[in-house]
Order: structure tokens, then sequence, then C-alpha cells
């Protein structure tokens, strides 16, 4: 999966460019078990990627900036899940592996809640006629579902059956989620499925799907593992991902609405990894620093990815109009977050100058972010910057531009200069140079 990640390098301009930072995790031997082991096996994302079981400074960094989830190492995931999210990261940086591990365990949530959406809806709609009689049918059975009293402004608390003037009978719709979600969990998908089945057949073990990891999870995955070839045509996309959900017991509405959403977020990381100059690093960070010296460091963002972003806004309208569904998942807004953080929170000071992270783009001028680095040890002191766009209308969801973190390095502290050093780089420019003069003289006639 994420083929187009792997060769994801730094753009600067129209050049590129390989930052690398020697760092790692140690070896986990889950993660050499992992490729002889059956697809539908279990281990944690923390597993899958080597990461240490116990969270370290750099994941509690990057769970406290809310980058990545805080259960994100625990979460259960198949072998064949696990292969497909490793793919683009095999020898990556550890950043590099838990930013790519919550990249893509986002895009099952994504995918999961769009089909949860639809069952919801089916339960909802099912069986209805216009007058809207209390028996509903969700995957084949009647759901009798109860009546709740809504009293009008004229009502103190009258319920009795007759039902006075302003009162209403209403179904609440997060009832109906509960039940459908209960339904839906047991693998009741209803309706076709690729298999040629019935309503969609319980994943083996029960609701929980295989060794802890839900159906609807596995469903997601294969979607996401379906269609991926962009040369094809969005309709040819949307049927292999749709294809794919049925096979695994979706309904066809579901996989509507599951293949919908995959393939937005598809698109979205295709386009956001081949847009050239989206990004540069200005001023850069110097190789080395003295101990308690501070440096600036600054992100510039193109006014021509506002311009690209509405681009795979025009291509999502065209998936929603090529869909039966019409749940979409990506809400493509002109917001970006950007933030330098340190490995170790005690190795370096980091301060913002702009008040806040997130920051709107502009199609006339470039979006600037800043902050001032002050090293408070010395040795190699690391840091990276990450840089997410939001996914939803209301800027509460962001994504991960592909191949996070978009730069990575370490710095070089040294000691504070020596108080005689310090003197010396005190005096007037003019005896530092004559100095220096009559130094060499004197080395060079042996005085």
């Amino acid at each position: 999966m994420r083929r187009y990640i792997a060769r994801h390098l730094f753009g600067i301009g129209t050049a590129a460019v390989v930052v690398v930072l020697c760092s790692g995790w140690p070896v986990d031997h889950s993660v050499a078990q992992a490729n002889d082991a059956p697809a539908d096996a279990t281990l944690t994302v923390g597993q899958c990627i080597g990461a240490n079981a116990t969270i370290d400074p750099l994941e509690e960094t990057l769970i406290k900036e809310d980058v990545i989830e805080e259960n994100l190492l625990q979460t259960k995931v198949t072998n064949g899940m696990c292969k497909e999210m490793r793919e683009p990261i095999a020898d990556g940086t550890p950043t590099r592996k838990l930013l790519a591990a919550q990249n893509y365990m986002q895009e099952i949530k994504l995918i999961d809640r769009s089909m949860r959406e639809a069952a919801a809806d089916e339960a909802a709609t099912s069986g209805t006629d216009g007058k809207g009689p209390d028996h509903h049918y969700l995957a084949g059975k009647p759901l009798v579902l109860p009546r709740w009293t809504v009293l009008g402004p004229s009502e103190e608390g009258s319920t009795d059956g007759g039902g006075p003037a302003g009162e209403l009978n209403v179904e609440p719709a997060a009832y109906l989620e509960d039940v459908a979600q209960g339904q839906y969990n047991d693998g009741g998908g209803g309706g076709d499925n690729g298999s040629g089945g019935g309503g969609g057949g319980a994943a083996p073990g029960g609701g929980d799907g295989i060794g802890g990891v839900e159906l609807s999870k596995r469903q997601a995955a294969a979607a996401a593992s379906a269609g991926e070839d962009d040369d094809a045509s969005i309709a040819e996309r949307l049927r292999k991902k749709e294809a794919a959900l049925k096979k695994e017991g979706a309904s066809a509405t579901q996989a509507a609405a599951g293949g919908r959403c995959s393939l937005e977020v598809d698109v979205l990381d295709e386009k956001m990894d081949k847009i050239k100059g989206l990004y540069e690093i200005r001023p850069y960070v110097p190789e080395k620093m003295r101990h308690s010296e501070t440096e600036d460091a600054g992100l510039v963002v193109s006014p021509v990815t506002k311009e690209r972003f509405e681009e795979i806004s025009q291509q999502h309208q065209d998936i929603a109009k090529a869909s039966e569904s019409y749940i979409g998942c990506v809400g493509l807004t002109d917001q970006m977050e950007a933030t330098l953080s340190p490995y170790h929170l005690e190795e370096l000071d980091i301060h913002r100058y702009q008040t806040d992270d997130i920051r709107k783009l502009s199609s006339s001028r470039e979006t600037r972010w800043g902050w001032a680095i002050t090293t408070r040890q010395t040795g190699n002191l690391k840091f990276y910057l990450n840089l997410r766009y939001a996914i939803s209308r209301e800027g509460q969801e962001f994504r991960l531009v592909p191949g996070s973190p978009v730069y990575e390095k370490a710095i070089k502290a040294t000691p504070p200069e020596s108080d005689s050093t310090q003197k010396a780089t005190d005096r007037p420019w003019w005896q530092r140079i004559l100095g220096g003069m009559f130094e060499r003289i004197s080395r060079l006639f042996g005085a």
C-alpha cells in the first residue's frame, strides 16, 4: 500500500534533499516473524513496526501533540494489514514509522466510520413507508423500535396515550445507530456480497472478528489495499474497492460508502505526494550549535498549494458523482498545521513565533511558520518537523503529509566557549587581527 510514499523526498522548490537521521529502535523479532505468519494472524501495531512495548519519549511527545493516538501501538491488526502498513517505511526512522502507522490506521478508521454510517442509514430507512411505521428491518430481520415523546412548548408533562397537541413521536438516530452497530459487528452486512452469499457472514470467532480485529476493520483494510492504480479511471477504482468490501461481507450500501471514502483518501495522498515545491525550510538550522545558543528555523508553504487543494477537491466531487453513496469522509480545507518538536523535551527548547500552529493558506502569498531553537544539552540533539492538513470542514481532523515527517535533523551541540576563548572573541576586531599576525610571525621566525 502507498507505494508512492516510499519514494517521497523532502522537496525544496523543484529540487529534492534527502535528510538522514541515524537512529532507530532495537530490532523486534516480531517484524521478521510477521513475514512468515498467515495473513489473518494478529499482532499489535507496535509489534508490526518494531516499536518498544513501553511508550518512549518520542511517542510521548507525538501523543501530547495529538499527532498519534494514545493507544496506537496497542491497536490490533492482522498480518496482512501489518504488511500494508510497513510497505512504505521498511527502512524508515522511528518517527517515520510511527507517523506512517498513524496515517494507515486513520485511513482504516475513516473507511470504517463511513461504513458504520451507511449501516445506521440502512437501519433507519429499511422497511419504512410514508407513515414511518414502528417496524424497521435490518439485515432481513424485523426491528421494533421504542418511541420517545417530545413535548411541544404548550405541554407541561402530559404523556398519556392520547397524545396532546404539540406531542411528537420520534425514533432517535442514536438508538438506530446502536442497533445497527450491534448487527454490523456481528457480521450482518445484509444485501449483496461478492461471494454470492446472503447477508454477509459473521467473522470467524464471533463479532470481534479474527483475534480481536473487528470485522469492519478488516473490511476497511480490504478496501484500502484495492483499486490503488492511479492510472485507472475513478469508476474502475471504485468498482475494485466495492468488490473487495463485498467479498469481505459488506452490503452493497456499506461497500459503496467504504469504497468512496477509501478512494477519497487514496487520491488525497497521491496528489499531495506529487505536489512539487509544496514547502521548504527557510531558514535552515545550522549543523552545529553551542550549548545554550539560539537559532531560528522556518517553514514556507507555497501559494500554489491552495490551488492544488482546490484541484483535489474537484476530484473528490468527481468521485462523489461516480459513487452510489452520498457518504464522503474527506472535506479538504485550506488549513495546514506545522509543528517543530524535539525527540527529547529536555534537550531542546523550541518556541514558535506564530500564535497558532494552524494557519490558513493563501493563494497570493506564502504561508510561513517560524521557531526559535535553543540547545539545553550537548551532543546530538534530534528534532523533527510535521506538516498536516485539515480533512474536515470543521478543521478538527488533520492528516499528515505523505512521507512525514517532512524534516528530521540532529544538531551537534558543543560545550559553551571557555572564558579565555570568550575574552578573545570579545576583543576589538583590530586587536584580534594584529594579535593573530604577531603570533604567526613569531612562529615563523622562532621568536
